[in-house]
């Protein structure tokens, strides 16, 4: 197998044992952002980017493919960066919202007789809003890891385009691609995080209920927001895939080609 069929295949392999979520049951069960648009992939696409000429050499081939990559690395920090900043403002500026509707419960459960139910309720809607923070700030940590992968696939790409008689087209495409759906799945991450879930207490007969409506929501919520990680995920793959099959070909740019778990999210166990 050729040594940059192998590294792609590699690469894609990666793709394939990233761990996504381990959403299983347990204790825990389940700025002008647009600046940033620049993302990893976007740049990286751009029609001649790595156009030689009969007097380029491969040192210098070599060169520029160096500068890009580091550039792509570059970009993608500095956009990983704004998205961790905005989740830490965001949850600065919660601090206040929280505690006000912590005190709102306080004052529904002081119409419970049984004080220990009031307390496990009071215990369990605190838990609901750690969930959701735990697991968005997991979800962007995911999405972190696939922008990196994303950056090598944009990397190789390049190479690629610029040292083979290949078209990397379709590849460039799916980049696109990719990058756009993660950007929007890290929107929908800040989105997320913003929530707030306060169990809406009505009758101390009805509080099984109450705790299970609040819990339910939460549980749909982050199933969704998993739903468009997995999308995220599915779009990297699918540019690696591409670039995998396009860099184990040989076929000229002028011909045409054709070749070719289920995871849960619970808040259960409170």
């Amino acid at each position: 197998m050729k040594k940059n069929t192998l590294l792609t295949f590699i690469l894609a392999g990666f793709l394939v044992s990233l761990p996504l979520f381990s959403l299983a049951k347990g204790p825990f069960g389940v700025g002008n952002l647009r600046t940033a648009t620049t993302s990893v992939g976007i740049r990286g696409t751009t029609t001649g980017l790595y156009a030689t000429t009969s007097t380029t050499t491969p040192a210098q081939i070599r060169l520029r493919i160096k500068e890009m990559k580091e550039q792509y690395k570059i970009e993608a920090q500095q956009l990983k960066e704004q998205f961790q900043e905005r989740i830490r403002n965001l949850q600065e500026e919660m601090k206040t919202r929280l505690e006000q509707e912590r005190e709102r419960l306080r004052v529904r459960l002081e119409n419970i007789k049984d004080k220990r139910k009031a307390d496990s309720v009071e215990k369990i809607n605190d838990n609901l809003q750690k969930l959701n923070e735990r697991w968005t700030k997991h979800f962007l940590d995911v999405l972190d890891k696939l922008s990196d992968v994303l950056v090598k696939i944009t990397s190789r790409t390049d190479k690629i385009a610029s040292t083979q008689n290949v078209d990397v087209s379709k590849v460039k495409n799916l980049i696109e691609t990719a990058s756009s759906t993660i950007y929007a799945a890290r929107l929908r991450v800040i989105e997320q995080a913003g929530k707030v879930y306060t169990i809406n207490v009505t009758t101390e007969k009805n509080l099984k209920t109450d705790v299970g409506k609040t819990r339910q929501q939460l549980h749909s919520d982050l199933v969704k927001l998993r739903d468009i990680v997995f999308n995220a995920r599915d779009s990297v793959h699918e540019a690696a895939r591409e670039l995998a099959r396009v860099s184990g070909t040989t076929t000229p740019l002028t011909a045409t080609s054709t070749s070719s778990g289920n995871n849960s999210t619970s808040t259960n166990n409170q």
